[in-house]
């Protein structure tokens, strides 16, 4: 049976046996703005917190999405989705934001 769901993203990431993701994703703001980027997903540390977290790097950087805080999701491709909320952005180069997010509940990867 052939599956006729659409991908919504392509399948350029990579995801490994020892908890992280790392490739495309969309942030999913609280007004349902969805902004395309990368993400560099982790679990946390065995011994340490339990959890997840990382990196999130949007194509283009808005006002919208460096003032994002909480109510956040991230989408990986194949629409698996986490809770997160923002703890920290910082400027990459002259056009680039990274943001540093703290997983809530489940990872999706």
């Amino acid at each position: 049976m052939i599956n006729s769901r659409p991908k919504l993203l392509p399948p350029t990431a990579s995801v490994n046996s020892m908890g992280t993701y790392s490739g495309q994703a969309r942030l999913i703001l609280a007004d349902g703005t969805c902004v395309p980027g990368t993400a560099s997903l982790k679990m946390n540390r065995v011994g340490g917190p339990p959890g997840w977290g990382g990196t999130f790097r949007p194509d283009v950087a808005t006002a919208a999405t460096r003032a994002a805080a909480n109510d956040l999701q991230i989408q990986l491709p194949y629409e698996e989705i986490g809770h997160v909320a923002v703890t920290g952005s910082r400027r990459v180069l002259a056009t680039q934001t990274l943001m540093s997010l703290a997983g809530r509940g489940p990872a999706p990867f």
